[in-house]
C-alpha cells in the first residue's frame, strides 16, 4: 500500500535512466511500466534508455517504442558496462531536474513508484535518495529487511535528488568503469561514508519508500534455462563483493580523489592476494570467482608494468 504524503510532487521536474544490456524480451513491459508516471509526474525531462554492449534486437525494440512516445530516447553504448553507463548519463546526459531515477531494463515500476519516490524526496528534505524496494520474488521478505537493517538500495530501481546528482557531475567523480555492484558503492556514497560502515549503517540520506516497488521475472528451478543464469548470477555476485571490498581498502588510503577510472586501475595498484577460502555452499563459486579475479589482476598489472616501461623509454 502506498505511504500517503500530503505534499504533491506534480510539480517536480524529473529525468530516468535505463540500463539495458540484452533487453529485447523485457525492456517493452519496463517502459510501459514507467509511462503512468508521466501522468503523476508531468514534468519529465526525459526517460533515456542507455543500451549497453547489446548484440540482441534491444536497440530496435527501443527505438520502435521512441517512435511513440516521446520522452523515450535511445543511446547506444559499445561496451557492456553498467558502471559506464551510470556514469555516462550522470556527466554527459542528466539534465537539471529535481530528481533522477535510474531503473533496470529487466524490471518493471509497479503503479505509482516513481510518484511515491518523488513524493518522498519532497517530504524528506535530509534524503539525498529514496529507494524502492522488491514487490514480488520468493526472498522479498527478507531481501527488504537487508536493505532496510543495512540501509542499502537495489540498482534495479532507485531515485537520487537532483542537487546529489548536480554535486557529482560538479565534483567529477565517477564510479570505476567495470565495478558490479555500483548499487552498493553508490549506497555508501550517498551517506557520505565511502567506507566499510557506509555499507552496514542505516542514514537518514537514503531512505527506503515501500510505496515504490519493482517487479521483475524470478529465476526457477523447474525451468531449465534459468540453471545457467543461477549459476553464472552467484559468481558474479562473489566477484562483486570482492571487488567493492578492494574498492573500499583503496579509498580508505587514498580518499576519493583517490577513485580509480577502472576495476583494471584497481586490481593493479592492489597489493593483496586473494585467497581461497572456505564459502560454506557457494565455495565453488567463491573459488571460481576468486581464480577470475586473480587472473584479472595479474594482467591489470602486467598491463600497468608495460605502460610504465614504454613511458620511462
Amino acid at each position: 500500500m502506498s505511504t500517503p504524503y500530503p505534499s504533491p510532487a506534480a510539480a517536480a521536474t524529473w529525468s530516468c535512466a535505463v540500463f539495458a544490456y540484452n533487453e529485447a524480451a523485457s525492456i517493452g513491459a519496463c517502459l510501459d511500466s514507467l509511462l503512468p508516471a508521466l501522468a503523476e509526474l508531468p514534468r519529465c525531462r526525459g526517460i533515456h534508455v542507455l543500451a549497453n554492449g547489446c548484440t540482441d534486437r534491444t536497440e530496435a525494440v527501443v527505438a520502435a517504442y521512441a517512435e511513440h512516445h516521446g520522452p523515450i530516447r535511445l543511446l547506444s553504448l559499445p561496451v557492456a558496462d553498467k558502471a559506464a553507463a551510470w556514469n555516462h548519463y550522470v556527466h554527459a546526459l542528466a539534465p537539471d531536474a529535481d530528481m533522477h531515477l535510474f531503473m533496470d531494463g529487466d524490471v518493471q515500476a509497479a503503479p505509482g513508484a516513481p510518484a511515491a519516490l518523488a513524493r518522498r524526496l519532497l517530504v524528506e528534505p535530509t534524503a539525498r535518495a529514496v529507494a524502492a524496494l522488491p514487490g514480488c520474488g520468493r526472498s522479498r521478505v527478507a531481501w527488504c529487511a537487508h536493505m532496510g537493517q543495512l540501509g542499502r538500495l537495489a540498482g534495479n530501481l532507485y531515485a537520487l535528488r537532483g542537487s546529489f546528482v548536480a554535486g557529482l557531475r560538479g565534483a567529477g567523480l565517477s564510479l570505476p568503469r567495470g565495478l558490479i555492484g555500483e548499487d552498493l558503492f553508490l549506497s555508501a556514497l550517498v551517506k557520505g561514508k565511502p567506507v566499510p560502515a557506509g555499507l552496514v549503517q542505516p542514514d537518514p540520506a537514503l531512505a527506503l519508500e515501500p510505496g515504490a516497488l519493482f517487479l521483475f521475472r524470478s529465476l526457477s528451478p523447474r525451468r531449465p534455462g534459468d540453471w545457467l543464469t543461477y549459476a553464472r548470477r552467484l559468481v558474479r555476485y562473489r566477484i562483486r563483493d570482492h571487488q567493492l571490498l578492494l574498492l573500499l581498502r583503496h579509498l580508505q588510503a587514498r580518499g576519493l580523489p583517490g577513485m580509480p577510472a577502472d576495476v583494471a586501475q584497481l586490481y593493479a595498484e592492489t597489493k593483496a592476494t586473494l585467497a581461497f577460502r572456505w564459502h560454506g555452499r557457494q565455495t565453488p563459486q567463491e573459488w571460481l570467482a576468486v581464480a577470475l579475479l586473480r587472473r584479472a589482476m595479474r594482467q591489470a598489472r602486467r598491463h600497468a608494468g608495460g605502460l610504465s616501461g614504454r613511458r620511462m623509454r
